[in-house]
């Protein structure tokens, strides 16, 4: 995936949908699953197996503004925290084992 932008140790940090969004309310405003969310999960989850220097970020816990949609700005700074920490974790030089 970096490799296009010539950096193939570009970090790469993606996240979660968060569970509010597994549910969608329909025109009538009956709510539905939402079985496209958990597919998106599914598929960013994996993306460890094809994409180098890669973390995935959870999305538990936070709540939304009341839309099922945006984060509220506690949970945006929560999230905010996790990815800052994804990213230390994956620019932190590998320690190297000792013959």
């Amino acid at each position: 995936m970096s490799g296009g932008l010539q950096a193939p140790a570009l970090p790469f940090v993606a996240g979660q949908l968060p569970a509010f969004q597994f549910t969608k309310t329909d025109p009538t405003g009956t709510t539905q699953p939402n079985p496209g969310a958990e597919r998106m999960n599914a598929a960013v989850a994996s993306l460890g197996k094809t994409v180098a220097h890669y973390a995935y970020v959870s999305a538990a816990g936070p709540t939304d503004r009341g839309d099922h949609l945006h984060f509220d700005a506690r949970s945006a700074r929560l999230l905010g925290r996790r990815y800052a920490q994804a990213i230390q974790q994956l620019q932190r030089p590998a320690r190297r084992t000792r013959p």
